[in-house]
């Protein structure tokens, strides 16, 4: 039976590490950046196989404080490829973005399931695993695989506050409003618009929704 394995944390929760130790069992499919960046050619999943088999592992390193070599970028690594999801769930829903995401139909379900099972079925693979960072998309992507496994990644909340704010993207980014696509009463905007970088930064990784019957 194949199976799917969906990993979910924090930002910063270690959410990478874990399911990129996770991808390099043989028989895992997985999401690539080559994915993120041509997202409807399905042809390049052939470059997992060529790159990660029994005979060599050629992967890549994820940026994240540090900058990567030229041959380092072109390497082949999991990624959460929000852009590949947009791309499949369509227009209507920010996949990246939106903290509370509206339903698919089941004619879009049955064409994201069929995608991922070509996915998995041109890397030569028996079952796939992918993860994401908060929000959890819980509600959806149960929806969307009913049989997966989740496994939600935990870690120290300080810990992972201070790691968030020593990564280049997010001190470098404009907080004037939420991280996430969210509506706040009047109030409570005016509330946020005092809190300085740290105190926005803790009110976005806590704004999430709250995982549910999450496997350990």
């Amino acid at each position: 039976m194949n199976k799917t394995i969906i990993f979910l944390g924090m930002p910063r929760s270690g959410t990478t590490l874990i399911s990129e130790y996770f991808s390099m069992h043989k028989d895992f499919a997985w999401i690539t950046n080559y994915h993120e960046k041509f997202k409807g050619l399905f042809l390049l999943n052939l470059l997992v196989p060529l790159s990660i088999n029994r005979y060599w592992n050629i992967s890549g390193q994820k940026k994240q404080y540090q900058n990567v070599g030229f041959l380092n970028k072109i390497k082949v690594t999991p990624t959460e490829a929000y852009d590949f999801w947009e791309y499949q769930v369509g227009d209507k829903i920010n996949f990246s973005l939106d903290a509370v995401l509206s339903d698919l139909d089941e004619k879009q379900i049955h064409r994201i399931r069929r995608n991922l099972s070509f996915l998995r079925k041109m890397q030569f693979k028996k079952h796939l695993a992918f993860k994401f960072t908060e929000p959890t998309r819980l509600s959806l992507l149960t929806k969307i695989f009913p049989e997966a496994e989740i496994i939600y990644v935990e870690r120290d909340y300080l810990d992972c506050i201070s790691s968030l704010l020593n990564v280049n993207f997010w001190r470098n980014a404009d907080l004037v409003k939420p991280w996430w696509n969210i509506s706040l009463k009047e109030v409570d905007n005016r509330t946020y618009k005092s809190y300085n970088f740290i105190e926005k930064t803790a009110f976005n990784f806590f704004f999430h929704p709250e995982p549910q019957s999450c496997g350990s």
